[in-house]
């Protein structure tokens, strides 16, 4: 799903006026949402429990650190690799 506006492209000459968007709509709705995916497993990897007492502040920073770092990570490369230059070569 990922390349879906590539396929969209491909398929141009063949699709009605809204084809094109509706793939660039699918390819980055699939990088939004594998972003979310693995925000979320980091997010709960890095978890504590409740009543944990070594579960501090800092660690509650941290773990937000860890999963936007990823989140950061994930959106921009996924853009860059599945949208942003396959749309532009």
């Amino acid at each position: 799903m990922g390349y879906a506006n590539e396929v969209g492209e491909a398929l141009a000459a063949f699709l009605p006026v809204w084809g094109v968007p509706f793939s660039y709509a699918v390819a980055i709705s699939y990088v939004l949402a594998d972003t979310g995916d693995k925000a979320y497993l980091e997010w709960e990897r890095n978890g504590c429990a409740e009543d944990d007492p070594s579960c501090t502040i800092m660690t509650k920073k941290l773990r937000f650190l860890l999963a936007g770092s990823l989140a950061f990570d994930t959106v921009l490369w996924q853009m860059l690799a599945s949208v942003i230059i396959p749309g532009e070569c």
